[in-house]
């Protein structure tokens, strides 16, 4: 029996353990909150931390195809060449280790193990005709060998949980092809990833804002727009051609929300994954992309807002000194020490792992009023 994934239920991620997965060889985190700000230097392992919670919280071939996505993989030469299918996944790119996610949750724990397995073959020889000026290299074909099938096998287990999965890319095939083999996953935790630059399709934006007016959640995007141009009046979803959101100016101007910087698109597609899912994880990389310094505060606060009404965990990455000090403001105006916590993420110059150490919002203020380094330095 699978352990289904309750609306209801608000479940939170107590802590989670990396092993050989992207940067990390041997990684833990606890002691988390509802709101989780992730500091770090570029390439410290913000983003593959992100990617680790979602694995290990949907571990399926979606979730690795849509990786493979945000990280621009080509994967279309995985067909031609198998053995690099997986590479990027593993810890060293180190194939022959398993990865391994343990994330314990509210009321539960789900253990995913994920390991690639590779079946080789003979290469053919090929006859070529051969000019008497050319210089040829002859090569005895019966030496050589080439990866004929790159398989990714997921595994999970817990309380109630079982369920498998392989996907494999065979050499010369383009599409990679499924074999669960067993039970097929099913959420427990409903769990949303916005990654760095991403940009939700227009008529998508649209659906989703009709979805939040329909169930009466239309004025916490408002203020979500406000809070970033108080100009805003008013907005609203027009039909002609394709489905846009609109934006109503106070002097009575109207126009799409797509025209208008990425910092009202991030908003709104943000607002939108908490209003209209409740109870879920949400994942947000480089939170301060397209939003300026002068707006964080207010943001803060709207999430923190936002998150308890709708029992929403978040877990966002950023290198933004700015920011991090808004969400550290935000954070002790409201007396929310327990909801919203701080970790700094960093490369340990003993042995080279990765570490992430949570600050407290008193050590926070004090490293941030005395210019002390807080974000990985």
């Amino acid at each position: 029996m699978l352990y289904l994934c309750q609306p209801n239920i608000f479940r939170m991620v107590k802590s989670i353990h990396i092993e050989n997965f992207r940067c990390f060889q041997d990684f833990q985190l606890a002691d988390l909150g509802q709101m989780n700000l992730i500091g770090g230097k570029n390439n410290a392992g913000k983003t593959s931390f992100l990617e680790a919670l979602l694995l290990g919280n949907v571990p399926t071939s979606g979730t690795i195809y849509f990786l493979q996505q945000v990280r621009t993989e080509n994967t279309n030469a995985y067909g031609d060449f198998p053995e690099m299918a997986w590479t990027n996944l593993f810890f060293g790119l180190d194939k022959t280790k398993r990865i391994k996610l343990t994330t314990t949750l509210t009321g539960t724990e789900i253990t995913v193990e994920i390991e690639c397995t590779e079946k080789t073959k003979q290469s053919v020889g090929k006859r070529f005709q051969i000019k008497s000026d050319e210089l040829i290299q002859v090569v005895d074909s019966a030496t050589l060998s080439e990866i004929g099938a790159s398989t990714l096998k997921i595994k999970g287990s817990g309380k109630n949980i079982r369920f498998y999965n392989e996907i494999t890319f065979t050499w010369g095939t383009r599409k990679p092809t499924e074999n669960h083999g067993g039970p097929k996953f099913q959420p427990v935790l409903f769990t949303y990833f916005v990654p760095t630059g991403f940009k939700k399709p227009s008529f998508v934006l649209a659906r989703e804002f009709d979805r939040a007016i329909a169930l009466g959640k239309k004025e916490f995007v408002l203020a979500g727009l406000q809070a970033i141009d108080p100009q805003i009046k008013d907005a609203m979803t027009l039909n002609v051609g394709e489905p846009r959101i609109h934006i109503v100016r106070q002097n009575g101007s109207m126009q799409q929300l797509n025209f208008y910087g990425d910092a009202l698109n991030k908003v709104v597609d943000i607002i939108l994954r908490i209003v209209n899912n409740a109870n879920c994880l949400l994942l947000i990389d480089e939170i301060e992309n397209g939003i300026h310094h002068s707006n964080h505060e207010k943001f803060w606060s709207l999430l923190l807002k936002l998150t308890k009404e709708f029992r929403v965990q978040m877990f966002a990455t950023s290198h933004s000194s700015e920011m991090i000090q808004a969400f550290q403001k935000v954070a002790s105006e409201n007396n929310a020490a327990n909801e919203m916590c701080y970790f700094e993420m960093f490369q340990s110059e003993r042995n080279n792992q990765i570490i992430a150490n949570k600050i407290n919002l008193e050590t926070l203020a004090y490293q941030i009023q005395t210019e002390q380094p807080f974000r990985g330095e």
